[in-house]
């Protein structure tokens, strides 16, 4: 039997009828781009600390995704805030961009391409401006094959040195988490939309408070959870 509002009823555990629901927009577009990220259920519920079972509701639609949740989740996997309520190709939801024709560009070489952001020097309290077109594409990393959201950032001083030096680029991988120790693209909001960021080490993430350093010469920063876009992990860098 189906009921004049379309719903196929199905049998409740008590022998009653329960209406199938239709899973809300937002969940799925969740799952799609958690997994375009290469993000686990519970890879994302430990980084959020949270249960696994909490990202189940969310993606399930049990649980409806506030704003602090788009928030929260849209900074671990790298995507945009609003990429998550809408229903958009998932590589322009990624805030690092994509070649035209997403990750299945092709070099000359047949090997697929990484975009480089961060050319043109530094600016803005020695920020480098991340938003906007790649400035250039690189032959990607094999073992960056299955992270959509992957990209590249010039170094531009020796700021990082003896770690990275000018003429380098970092390989960044959003997916991956970020603990103390390993060395990150820290990414802040600028004036007028604009996405600001520099190569530092982390130091310290607890208490709402992000601690970041420089190694030539050392100087340490120090700011507010809620004051940076994101931290996205440095897994490797390429002389160019």
């Amino acid at each position: 039997m189906i009921h004049r509002n379309g719903a196929i009823p199905a049998p409740g555990r008590s022998g009653g009828i329960a209406l199938m629901t239709t899973r809300p927009k937002e969940a799925a577009r969740l799952t799609i781009l958690r997994e375009a990220a290469g993000v686990s259920r519970r890879e994302l519920a430990d980084r959020l600390n949270t249960s696994y079972q909490q990202i189940h509701r969310l993606e399930t639609g049990e649980r409806k995704l506030s704003p602090d949740w788009i928030r929260r989740i849209a900074r671990v996997i790298g995507v945009r805030e609003e990429a998550l309520l809408s229903d958009g190709p998932v590589v322009d939801a990624f805030l690092a961009g994509a070649p035209s024709g997403g990750v299945s560009a092709r070099s000359a070489t047949g090997a697929t391409l990484l975009p480089v952001f961060g050319r043109g020097g530094r600016s803005c309290e020695g920020m480098l401006r991340l938003d906007g077109d790649a400035v250039q594409y690189i032959d990607r990393p094999r073992s960056l094959d299955r992270a959509p959201a992957a990209y590249a950032v010039f170094v531009h001083d020796t700021s990082m040195e003896p770690r990275y030096s000018p003429g380098q680029v970092v390989l960044v991988n959003p997916a991956r988490p970020v603990t103390p120790g390993c060395y990150v693209v820290a990414r802040f909001p600028g004036a007028d939309g604009v996405t600001l960021g520099a190569v530092r080490r982390l130091v310290a993430q607890a208490e709402g408070v992000v601690l970041t350093e420089t190694l030539n010469p050392l100087v340490r920063y120090r700011d507010a959870e809620d004051m940076v876009a994101a931290l996205h992990r440095v897994v490797g860098a390429l002389d160019v």
